[in-house]
Protein backbone atom coordinates (compact mmCIF):
# COMPACT_ATOMS: atom_id res chain seq x y z
CA UNK A 1 0.00 0.00 0.00
CA UNK A 2 1.24 3.13 -1.19
CA UNK A 3 2.15 5.99 2.00
CA UNK A 4 0.37 9.47 1.81
CA UNK A 5 2.50 12.62 0.65
CA UNK A 6 2.94 14.02 3.51
CA UNK A 7 2.67 18.36 3.79
CA UNK A 8 6.60 18.26 4.18
CA UNK A 9 7.62 16.40 1.40
CA UNK A 10 5.23 18.44 -0.24
CA UNK A 11 6.24 21.10 0.00
CA UNK A 12 9.86 20.43 -0.44
CA UNK A 13 8.75 18.97 -3.66
CA UNK A 14 7.69 21.93 -4.84
CA UNK A 15 10.19 24.10 -4.29
CA UNK A 16 12.26 21.64 -5.87
CA UNK A 17 10.32 22.46 -9.23
CA UNK A 18 10.82 26.17 -8.99
CA UNK A 19 13.47 26.09 -11.35
CA UNK A 20 11.97 23.38 -13.99
CA UNK A 21 8.72 25.57 -13.45
CA UNK A 22 11.02 29.06 -14.42
CA UNK A 23 12.62 26.76 -17.55
CA UNK A 24 9.63 26.20 -18.98
CA UNK A 25 8.19 30.02 -18.42
CA UNK A 26 11.20 31.34 -20.22
CA UNK A 27 10.14 34.07 -23.44
CA UNK A 28 12.34 33.24 -26.31
CA UNK A 29 12.62 34.59 -29.83
CA UNK A 30 14.67 33.30 -33.29
CA UNK A 31 15.64 35.15 -36.20
CA UNK A 32 15.90 32.95 -39.07
CA UNK A 33 18.30 33.81 -42.03
CA UNK A 34 18.78 32.92 -45.76
CA UNK A 35 21.97 32.53 -47.16
CA UNK A 36 20.26 33.62 -50.74
CA UNK A 37 17.79 36.77 -49.89
CA UNK A 38 15.50 38.11 -47.33
CA UNK A 39 12.36 36.69 -45.87
CA UNK A 40 9.79 37.78 -43.63
CA UNK A 41 7.01 35.32 -41.51
CA UNK A 42 3.36 35.41 -42.35
CA UNK A 43 1.64 33.05 -39.82
CA UNK A 44 2.42 30.52 -37.47
CA UNK A 45 1.15 27.34 -35.71
CA UNK A 46 1.96 25.67 -33.26
CA UNK A 47 2.75 21.71 -33.90
CA UNK A 48 1.55 18.20 -32.86
CA UNK A 49 5.14 17.78 -31.16
CA UNK A 50 5.40 20.59 -29.45
CA UNK A 51 7.34 22.66 -32.18
CA UNK A 52 6.17 25.64 -34.00
CA UNK A 53 5.55 25.99 -38.10
CA UNK A 54 6.05 29.27 -39.69
CA UNK A 55 4.99 30.32 -43.28
CA UNK A 56 6.35 33.31 -45.29
CA UNK A 57 8.31 34.33 -48.27
CA UNK A 58 11.39 35.18 -49.27
CA UNK A 59 13.04 37.20 -52.14
CA UNK A 60 16.19 36.64 -53.74
CA UNK A 61 17.93 39.72 -54.86
CA UNK A 62 18.35 38.74 -58.55
CA UNK A 63 17.49 40.68 -62.25
CA UNK A 64 14.91 38.38 -62.58
CA UNK A 65 11.58 38.10 -60.21
CA UNK A 66 12.41 35.39 -57.80
CA UNK A 67 10.13 35.15 -54.81
CA UNK A 68 9.41 32.06 -53.32
CA UNK A 69 7.26 30.59 -50.55
CA UNK A 70 9.19 29.74 -47.12
CA UNK A 71 8.45 26.89 -44.52
CA UNK A 72 10.04 26.59 -41.15
CA UNK A 73 9.96 24.29 -38.46
CA UNK A 74 11.58 24.76 -35.02
CA UNK A 75 11.47 22.40 -31.49
CA UNK A 76 9.43 24.09 -28.49
CA UNK A 77 12.53 26.49 -27.94
CA UNK A 78 12.68 27.95 -31.66
CA UNK A 79 15.54 26.17 -32.42
CA UNK A 80 15.30 25.18 -36.24
CA UNK A 81 14.91 21.59 -37.46
CA UNK A 82 14.30 21.91 -40.87
CA UNK A 83 13.51 25.01 -43.39
CA UNK A 84 12.22 24.16 -47.28
CA UNK A 85 11.71 27.33 -49.84
CA UNK A 86 10.13 26.09 -52.61
CA UNK A 87 10.36 26.26 -56.12
CA UNK A 88 13.71 27.95 -55.66
CA UNK A 89 15.79 29.37 -58.88
CA UNK A 90 12.38 29.35 -60.86
CA UNK A 91 11.72 33.03 -61.97
CA UNK A 92 8.20 33.80 -60.32
CA UNK A 93 6.20 34.83 -57.85
CA UNK A 94 5.18 32.34 -55.06
CA UNK A 95 3.86 33.51 -51.61
CA UNK A 96 3.18 31.70 -48.34
CA UNK A 97 0.61 33.42 -45.98
CA UNK A 98 -1.49 30.99 -44.30
CA UNK A 99 -0.23 27.61 -42.73
CA UNK A 100 -2.46 24.91 -41.15
CA UNK A 101 -1.39 21.37 -39.53
CA UNK A 102 -2.83 18.10 -40.76
CA UNK A 103 -4.52 15.08 -39.07
CA UNK A 104 -1.08 12.75 -40.05
CA UNK A 105 1.15 15.73 -38.68
CA UNK A 106 1.79 17.16 -42.32
CA UNK A 107 1.24 20.91 -43.33
CA UNK A 108 -1.19 23.20 -45.81
CA UNK A 109 -0.07 26.33 -47.11
CA UNK A 110 -2.24 28.78 -48.92
CA UNK A 111 -0.98 31.81 -50.85
CA UNK A 112 -0.33 32.37 -54.35
CA UNK A 113 1.88 31.94 -57.52
CA UNK A 114 3.30 33.08 -61.00
CA UNK A 115 5.41 33.01 -63.57
CA UNK A 116 4.96 36.90 -64.94
CA UNK A 117 3.52 40.00 -63.33
CA UNK A 118 0.93 39.68 -65.13
CA UNK A 119 -1.15 36.44 -64.19
CA UNK A 120 -1.23 34.38 -61.22
CA UNK A 121 -3.05 31.76 -59.17
CA UNK A 122 -4.37 31.05 -55.66
CA UNK A 123 -2.14 28.00 -54.78
CA UNK A 124 -2.35 25.60 -51.87
CA UNK A 125 0.41 23.14 -51.41
CA UNK A 126 0.53 20.13 -48.86
CA UNK A 127 3.50 18.85 -47.45
CA UNK A 128 4.58 15.96 -45.43
CA UNK A 129 5.83 16.64 -41.49
CA UNK A 130 9.21 17.08 -42.81
CA UNK A 131 8.24 20.11 -44.90
CA UNK A 132 8.92 18.10 -48.20
CA UNK A 133 6.13 18.74 -50.92
CA UNK A 134 3.65 16.28 -51.64
CA UNK A 135 1.57 18.41 -54.20
CA UNK A 136 0.51 22.07 -55.23
CA UNK A 137 -3.24 23.11 -56.96
CA UNK A 138 -3.05 26.45 -58.43
CA UNK A 139 -6.87 27.75 -58.55
CA UNK A 140 -7.24 30.36 -61.08
CA UNK A 141 -10.61 32.14 -61.97
CA UNK A 142 -9.79 34.70 -64.79
CA UNK A 143 -6.69 36.51 -64.04
CA UNK A 144 -5.47 37.71 -61.28
CA UNK A 145 -5.90 35.75 -58.00
CA UNK A 146 -4.89 35.41 -54.25
CA UNK A 147 -4.80 33.26 -51.02
CA UNK A 148 -4.50 35.10 -48.06
CA UNK A 149 -6.47 33.03 -45.49
CA UNK A 150 -7.19 29.60 -45.07
CA UNK A 151 -9.82 27.04 -42.72
CA UNK A 152 -10.24 23.77 -42.24
CA UNK A 153 -13.78 22.22 -42.83
CA UNK A 154 -15.74 19.09 -42.39
CA UNK A 155 -14.85 18.76 -46.26
CA UNK A 156 -11.49 19.75 -46.08
CA UNK A 157 -10.98 23.90 -46.31
CA UNK A 158 -12.16 27.34 -47.62
CA UNK A 159 -9.75 29.46 -48.70
CA UNK A 160 -10.50 33.28 -49.17
CA UNK A 161 -8.37 35.75 -51.07
CA UNK A 162 -8.77 38.37 -54.00
CA UNK A 163 -9.47 37.60 -58.17
CA UNK A 164 -8.96 40.71 -60.18
CA UNK A 165 -10.07 40.37 -63.58
CA UNK A 166 -7.39 40.61 -66.70
CA UNK A 167 -6.60 42.23 -68.72
CA UNK A 168 -9.15 45.16 -67.70
CA UNK A 169 -8.48 44.38 -64.14
CA UNK A 170 -11.37 47.05 -63.43
CA UNK A 171 -12.66 45.06 -60.21
CA UNK A 172 -10.88 43.03 -57.71
CA UNK A 173 -13.77 40.53 -55.87
CA UNK A 174 -13.78 39.08 -52.60
CA UNK A 175 -12.56 35.11 -53.74
CA UNK A 176 -13.93 31.91 -51.95
CA UNK A 177 -12.79 28.69 -52.96
CA UNK A 178 -14.16 25.41 -50.96
CA UNK A 179 -11.55 22.87 -51.01
CA UNK A 180 -11.35 18.83 -50.59
CA UNK A 181 -8.79 17.15 -48.31
CA UNK A 182 -6.74 16.98 -51.53
CA UNK A 183 -6.58 20.42 -52.87
CA UNK A 184 -9.05 20.33 -55.35
CA UNK A 185 -12.13 22.83 -56.35
CA UNK A 186 -15.28 21.85 -54.99
CA UNK A 187 -16.81 25.27 -55.32
CA UNK A 188 -15.96 28.99 -56.10
CA UNK A 189 -17.47 32.04 -54.80
CA UNK A 190 -17.05 35.51 -55.81
CA UNK A 191 -18.51 38.59 -54.18
CA UNK A 192 -18.85 41.76 -54.83
CA UNK A 193 -17.85 42.20 -58.86
CA UNK A 194 -19.20 45.57 -59.56
CA UNK A 195 -16.83 47.65 -61.61
CA UNK A 196 -13.93 50.09 -60.34
CA UNK A 197 -14.35 48.17 -56.99
CA UNK A 198 -11.66 46.65 -54.91
CA UNK A 199 -12.68 44.27 -52.48
CA UNK A 200 -10.71 41.31 -50.89
CA UNK A 201 -10.59 38.35 -48.05
CA UNK A 202 -7.62 38.55 -45.68
CA UNK A 203 -8.76 35.91 -42.95
CA UNK A 204 -11.53 33.42 -42.22
CA UNK A 205 -12.34 31.61 -39.13
CA UNK A 206 -14.61 29.00 -38.10
CA UNK A 207 -17.20 30.22 -35.76
CA UNK A 208 -19.04 28.67 -32.73
CA UNK A 209 -22.18 28.18 -34.90
CA UNK A 210 -20.92 26.11 -37.54
CA UNK A 211 -20.72 28.97 -40.16
CA UNK A 212 -17.45 30.99 -41.08
CA UNK A 213 -16.28 34.78 -40.33
CA UNK A 214 -14.38 36.66 -42.78
CA UNK A 215 -12.66 40.08 -42.95
CA UNK A 216 -11.24 41.93 -45.34
CA UNK A 217 -11.72 45.01 -47.37
CA UNK A 218 -14.93 46.03 -49.42
CA UNK A 219 -13.97 49.12 -51.90
CA UNK A 220 -12.86 51.32 -48.86
CA UNK A 221 -14.09 50.10 -45.66
CA UNK A 222 -13.83 47.04 -43.41
CA UNK A 223 -15.62 44.33 -44.40
CA UNK A 224 -17.38 41.82 -42.16
CA UNK A 225 -19.13 38.81 -43.47
CA UNK A 226 -20.70 35.31 -42.35
CA UNK A 227 -21.07 32.20 -44.93
CA UNK A 228 -22.05 29.06 -44.63
CA UNK A 229 -19.71 26.01 -45.21
CA UNK A 230 -20.99 25.82 -48.76
CA UNK A 231 -19.58 29.63 -48.97
CA UNK A 232 -22.96 31.12 -49.07
CA UNK A 233 -23.31 34.73 -47.75
CA UNK A 234 -25.66 34.91 -44.69
CA UNK A 235 -25.10 38.44 -44.09
CA UNK A 236 -21.86 41.09 -44.66
CA UNK A 237 -21.37 44.68 -43.57
CA UNK A 238 -18.83 47.49 -43.73
CA UNK A 239 -17.46 49.83 -41.40
CA UNK A 240 -16.00 53.11 -42.57
CA UNK A 241 -14.18 54.84 -39.73
CA UNK A 242 -11.98 57.62 -41.45
CA UNK A 243 -10.71 57.70 -45.18
CA UNK A 244 -9.83 54.30 -46.71
CA UNK A 245 -9.65 51.15 -44.30
CA UNK A 246 -9.03 47.43 -44.56
CA UNK A 247 -9.90 44.24 -41.85
CA UNK A 248 -6.78 41.89 -41.40
CA UNK A 249 -7.68 39.33 -38.57
CA UNK A 250 -10.52 38.44 -37.05
CA UNK A 251 -11.59 36.50 -33.72
CA UNK A 252 -14.79 35.18 -31.81
CA UNK A 253 -15.36 35.25 -28.38
CA UNK A 254 -16.97 32.97 -26.20
CA UNK A 255 -19.88 35.36 -25.73
CA UNK A 256 -20.50 35.77 -29.20
CA UNK A 257 -18.77 39.36 -29.92
CA UNK A 258 -16.50 39.56 -33.01
CA UNK A 259 -12.92 41.04 -32.39
CA UNK A 260 -11.95 42.70 -35.79
CA UNK A 261 -7.92 43.83 -36.28
CA UNK A 262 -7.53 46.47 -39.22
CA UNK A 263 -6.23 49.20 -40.01
CA UNK A 264 -7.43 52.75 -41.30
CA UNK A 265 -5.33 55.73 -43.95
CA UNK A 266 -5.38 59.13 -42.88
CA UNK A 267 -3.72 61.81 -45.11
CA UNK A 268 -0.62 60.65 -43.38
CA UNK A 269 -0.11 57.45 -42.28
CA UNK A 270 -1.67 54.33 -41.58
CA UNK A 271 -3.12 53.83 -38.20
CA UNK A 272 -4.15 50.47 -36.19
CA UNK A 273 -7.66 50.22 -35.21
CA UNK A 274 -9.65 47.52 -33.15
CA UNK A 275 -13.66 46.66 -34.09
CA UNK A 276 -15.72 44.77 -31.30
CA UNK A 277 -18.84 43.44 -33.03
CA UNK A 278 -21.97 41.91 -31.76
CA UNK A 279 -22.71 38.14 -33.25
CA UNK A 280 -24.80 39.91 -35.63
CA UNK A 281 -22.31 42.32 -36.89
CA UNK A 282 -23.84 45.28 -35.06
CA UNK A 283 -20.78 47.54 -34.22
CA UNK A 284 -20.03 48.04 -30.14
CA UNK A 285 -16.53 49.86 -30.06
CA UNK A 286 -13.82 51.12 -31.95
CA UNK A 287 -10.40 51.74 -29.98
CA UNK A 288 -6.94 52.81 -31.73
CA UNK A 289 -4.67 50.33 -30.18
CA UNK A 290 -0.71 51.93 -29.09
CA UNK A 291 -2.00 55.80 -28.09
CA UNK A 292 -2.32 56.83 -31.61
CA UNK A 293 0.93 55.46 -33.12
CA UNK A 294 0.92 54.85 -36.56
CA UNK A 295 0.63 50.87 -38.20
CA UNK A 296 -1.94 48.31 -38.40
CA UNK A 297 -3.60 45.22 -36.05
CA UNK A 298 -1.67 42.18 -38.14
CA UNK A 299 -3.26 39.54 -35.78
CA UNK A 300 -5.44 38.64 -32.58
CA UNK A 301 -5.56 35.56 -30.24
CA UNK A 302 -8.10 34.82 -27.71
CA UNK A 303 -6.90 34.66 -24.25
CA UNK A 304 -7.76 32.21 -21.20
CA UNK A 305 -9.02 35.28 -19.12
CA UNK A 306 -11.73 36.26 -21.16
CA UNK A 307 -9.32 38.91 -22.84
CA UNK A 308 -7.16 38.58 -25.89
CA UNK A 309 -3.78 39.94 -27.67
CA UNK A 310 -3.42 41.81 -30.58
CA UNK A 311 -0.17 41.99 -32.56
CA UNK A 312 0.67 44.73 -35.37
CA UNK A 313 3.71 46.85 -36.89
CA UNK A 314 3.84 50.53 -37.35
CA UNK A 315 3.36 50.53 -41.28
CA UNK A 316 2.07 47.54 -43.75
CA UNK A 317 3.45 44.19 -43.15
CA UNK A 318 1.76 42.88 -46.08
CA UNK A 319 3.79 45.84 -48.61
CA UNK A 320 7.16 46.97 -47.36
CA UNK A 321 9.42 47.67 -44.99
CA UNK A 322 11.68 50.55 -44.41
CA UNK A 323 12.63 53.31 -42.09
CA UNK A 324 12.55 53.31 -38.70
CA UNK A 325 9.71 50.68 -37.62
CA UNK A 326 8.79 48.31 -35.12
CA UNK A 327 6.02 45.78 -33.84
CA UNK A 328 3.83 45.69 -30.73
CA UNK A 329 2.04 43.36 -28.89
CA UNK A 330 -0.83 44.20 -26.40
CA UNK A 331 -2.94 42.35 -24.03
CA UNK A 332 -6.56 43.36 -22.93
CA UNK A 333 -8.48 42.01 -20.58
CA UNK A 334 -12.22 41.04 -20.42
CA UNK A 335 -12.89 44.48 -19.58
CA UNK A 336 -11.30 45.45 -22.41
CA UNK A 337 -8.68 47.27 -20.65
CA UNK A 338 -4.89 47.08 -21.65
CA UNK A 339 -3.28 44.64 -19.40
CA UNK A 340 0.31 44.67 -20.83
CA UNK A 341 2.46 45.61 -23.87
CA UNK A 342 5.38 45.00 -25.85
CA UNK A 343 7.59 46.94 -28.06
CA UNK A 344 9.25 44.52 -30.21
CA UNK A 345 13.18 45.27 -31.39
CA UNK A 346 13.44 48.56 -33.02
CA UNK A 347 17.60 47.91 -33.95
CA UNK A 348 16.72 45.34 -36.42
CA UNK A 349 12.80 46.89 -36.95
CA UNK A 350 11.16 43.58 -36.14
CA UNK A 351 7.60 43.83 -37.23
CA UNK A 352 4.81 41.24 -35.98
CA UNK A 353 2.03 39.91 -38.10
CA UNK A 354 0.58 36.23 -36.49
CA UNK A 355 -0.45 35.46 -33.05
CA UNK A 356 -1.67 32.21 -31.95
CA UNK A 357 -2.35 31.32 -28.20
CA UNK A 358 -0.02 27.74 -27.37
CA UNK A 359 -0.38 25.17 -25.21
CA UNK A 360 0.96 26.08 -22.22
CA UNK A 361 -1.17 29.37 -21.66
CA UNK A 362 1.42 31.42 -23.73
CA UNK A 363 1.62 32.79 -27.37
CA UNK A 364 3.68 32.30 -30.21
CA UNK A 365 4.55 35.55 -32.76
CA UNK A 366 5.68 35.31 -36.44
CA UNK A 367 7.26 38.54 -38.53
CA UNK A 368 9.99 39.61 -39.74
CA UNK A 369 12.58 42.34 -39.73
CA UNK A 370 15.55 43.69 -41.48
CA UNK A 371 17.21 40.47 -40.64
CA UNK A 372 14.55 37.72 -41.85
CA UNK A 373 12.12 36.05 -40.36
CA UNK A 374 11.49 36.04 -37.08
CA UNK A 375 9.72 34.07 -34.44
CA UNK A 376 8.66 34.89 -30.60
CA UNK A 377 7.54 32.96 -27.95
CA UNK A 378 6.08 34.84 -24.94
CA UNK A 379 4.19 33.40 -21.97
CA UNK A 380 0.82 34.61 -20.89
CA UNK A 381 1.52 36.49 -17.51
CA UNK A 382 5.30 37.85 -15.99
CA UNK A 383 7.52 37.48 -19.32
CA UNK A 384 5.15 39.36 -21.12
CA UNK A 385 5.42 42.75 -19.16
CA UNK A 386 8.30 44.34 -20.37
CA UNK A 387 11.27 43.55 -19.23
CA UNK A 388 14.73 45.24 -17.48
CA UNK A 389 17.17 42.65 -17.33
CA UNK A 390 19.31 44.89 -15.61
CA UNK A 391 17.73 46.06 -12.67
CA UNK A 392 19.17 43.95 -9.20
CA UNK A 393 16.38 42.90 -6.60
CA UNK A 394 14.24 45.58 -5.15
CA UNK A 395 12.13 44.79 -2.96
CA UNK A 396 11.79 41.71 -0.09
CA UNK A 397 8.86 39.47 -0.62
CA UNK A 398 8.25 36.86 2.26
CA UNK A 399 7.26 34.77 3.63
CA UNK A 400 7.96 31.81 0.33
CA UNK A 401 5.94 29.80 1.08
CA UNK A 402 2.97 31.20 1.78
CA UNK A 403 0.13 30.78 3.84
CA UNK A 404 -2.33 33.76 4.71
CA UNK A 405 -0.55 36.47 3.35
CA UNK A 406 2.93 37.68 1.83
CA UNK A 407 4.65 40.91 2.85
CA UNK A 408 6.68 43.13 0.34
CA UNK A 409 9.13 45.54 1.74
CA UNK A 410 10.41 47.94 -0.63
CA UNK A 411 12.41 51.21 0.07
CA UNK A 412 10.66 54.76 0.53
CA UNK A 413 13.02 56.31 -2.05
CA UNK A 414 11.57 54.26 -4.93
CA UNK A 415 7.69 54.92 -3.99
CA UNK A 416 8.08 58.01 -5.94
CA UNK A 417 8.27 55.62 -9.30
CA UNK A 418 4.96 55.33 -9.56
CA UNK A 419 4.79 51.27 -8.92
CA UNK A 420 2.62 48.43 -9.38
CA UNK A 421 2.18 45.11 -8.22
CA UNK A 422 0.37 42.22 -10.47
CA UNK A 423 0.16 38.77 -9.34
CA UNK A 424 0.08 35.79 -12.52
CA UNK A 425 -0.87 32.31 -11.53
CA UNK A 426 1.02 29.21 -12.74
CA UNK A 427 -1.32 29.49 -16.41
CA UNK A 428 -0.31 33.04 -16.55
CA UNK A 429 -3.94 34.59 -15.41
CA UNK A 430 -3.87 38.12 -13.78
CA UNK A 431 -5.23 37.25 -10.58
CA UNK A 432 -4.43 40.38 -8.60
CA UNK A 433 -3.06 44.34 -9.62
CA UNK A 434 -2.79 47.40 -7.25
CA UNK A 435 -0.58 50.23 -6.65
CA UNK A 436 2.62 50.26 -4.27
CA UNK A 437 2.15 53.41 -2.16
CA UNK A 438 3.89 52.53 1.54
CA UNK A 439 7.01 50.91 2.27
CA UNK A 440 5.84 47.79 3.18
CA UNK A 441 2.43 46.12 1.39
CA UNK A 442 0.56 43.29 3.04
CA UNK A 443 -1.08 40.69 0.27
CA UNK A 444 -3.46 38.30 1.86
CA UNK A 445 -3.31 34.77 -0.06
CA UNK A 446 -5.77 32.97 2.40
CA UNK A 447 -7.96 32.89 -0.40
CA UNK A 448 -5.74 31.36 -3.13
CA UNK A 449 -5.67 28.33 -3.78
CA UNK A 450 -2.64 25.53 -3.12
CA UNK A 451 0.07 26.46 -6.28
CA UNK A 452 2.75 28.62 -8.03
CA UNK A 453 2.44 32.26 -8.25
CA UNK A 454 4.41 35.13 -9.86
CA UNK A 455 4.34 37.97 -8.13
CA UNK A 456 5.66 41.13 -10.23
CA UNK A 457 6.67 44.75 -9.30
CA UNK A 458 6.52 47.30 -12.49
CA UNK A 459 7.13 50.75 -13.10
CA UNK A 460 4.88 52.21 -16.32
CA UNK A 461 5.06 48.39 -17.54
CA UNK A 462 9.32 48.74 -16.90
CA UNK A 463 9.96 45.10 -15.44
CA UNK A 464 11.63 45.82 -11.77
CA UNK A 465 11.39 42.96 -10.39
CA UNK A 466 10.13 39.23 -10.75
CA UNK A 467 9.82 36.03 -7.90
CA UNK A 468 8.07 32.59 -7.80
CA UNK A 469 6.15 32.03 -5.11
CA UNK A 470 4.60 28.99 -3.20
CA UNK A 471 1.05 29.54 -1.90
CA UNK A 472 0.46 26.54 0.50
CA UNK A 473 -2.78 26.30 2.10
Amino acid sequence: MKKPLNYKTLLSFLLCCVCTFNLFAQDWEQTFIHNFGWGKGFDVVEAADGGFVMVGDIDYPTGAIRHYAWLVKTDEAGNELWSHVYNAGAVGQQTGRAVLETTDGGFIIAGSTSSDLSFSGGMIMRTDTNGDSLWTKIHAYNGAEVFHAIAETDAGYIAVGDATEIPNGNNQALWIVGLDEVGDSLWTKKYFTDLGSINSGMDIIKAEDGNFLITGLRKDSILVAKITEQGDMLWSNTYAVAVTESGLSIAEKANGEILIGAYTTGFAWLLPVLLTLDENGSLLNTTSPGAGMPGVVSDIALSPDGGHVIVGSIYDFWTNISGDTSGYVIKYNAQGTVDWEIELDKDTNIQASGIKATSDGGYIISGGGNEGMFLKKIDGGLNAVKENKDQLPIADIYPNPATEKIIIELPEDLLAQNLSLDIFDSEGHLIKRQKINEGTTVIETAYLPFGFYETVIYSDKELLQANKVIVAN
